[in-house]
């Protein structure tokens, strides 16, 4: 029976357990799960330790959604209290605001991905809005939030005014206008997913090198990534 195997599970792919019905958002023209979706930042994170990935779960959290349903950029409640452990544990392995970029997953309304990509430079503080949709006005909703977030790590961390702490009001919030990849309904995490990782290494906007062309060869190495990533476990076993 199809809907009793759903939830068995495949495989782990960066501690992230994957049900046959997270695999088969991997095929072509799926929306991409949300354990999908969050085991890939969990491989983001893993090849680029000097960055930091926080996924949906953390979203959900932070901005009060339940599990599953996304956030929804009209109805935002804000809860560090449920994120600030995590934080903690995060920023004793290597301060926050001492990494090279900041990506948060945002599962908008539980049927669009789109990111955060946080710059914490002392002197250029910067917000990007990164939207295959470009839809700004989502971006827009959690501007607030996302600076208030950047200035109680500042707090936690203790950093002070002469050294990193930045304080809410000195972050730019950026999104690029006029530039949408997205064509269709179904490849939001999949841009998303590409977008990260363009800008984990390269400084340019990725709508300048990334389209429709470069999804389906990208959702083959989603795919890739997640066997090789499991055969590693299996291995270490």
């Amino acid at each position: 029976n199809r809907k009793d195997d759903d939830n068995i599970e495949v495989c782990k792919t960066a501690g992230i357990s994957l049900s046959f019905k997270a695999i088969r958002s991997l095929k072509s023209d799926q929306w991409l799960s949300s354990d999908i979706m969050d085991a890939h930042m969990g491989l983001l994170q893993k090849a680029n330790p000097n960055n930091l990935y926080l996924n949906s779960t953390f979203s959900q959290s932070l901005f009060g959604s339940r599990s599953g349903s996304g956030v929804d950029p009209a109805n935002i409640v804000y809860d560090i209290e449920k994120v600030e452990k995590q934080l903690g544990k995060i920023s004793k392995v290597t301060r926050i605001l001492e990494r090279d970029a900041i990506f948060i997953l945002i599962n908008v309304k539980g049927a669009h991905w789109a990111y955060f990509r946080i710059i914490p430079n002392k002197k250029f503080p910067q917000v990007h809005w990164m939207d295959s949709m470009n839809i700004g006005i989502n971006g827009q909703a959690f501007e607030m939030h996302i600076t208030n977030l950047m200035q109680f790590i500042s707090k936690m961390e203790k950093h002070k005014d002469e050294d990193l702490f930045i304080s809410a009001n000195e972050w730019k919030f950026n999104w690029i206008q006029n530039l949408r990849q997205q064509t269709d309904g179904s490849n939001c995490g999949v841009f998303a997913l590409m977008n990260m990782r363009f800008q984990s290494r390269e400084r340019g906007p990725p709508t300048e090198f990334l389209n429709s062309v470069n999804i389906i060869p990208y959702r083959r190495k989603l795919i890739k990534e997640i066997i090789i990533d499991s055969l590693m476990v299996v291995n270490s076993d």
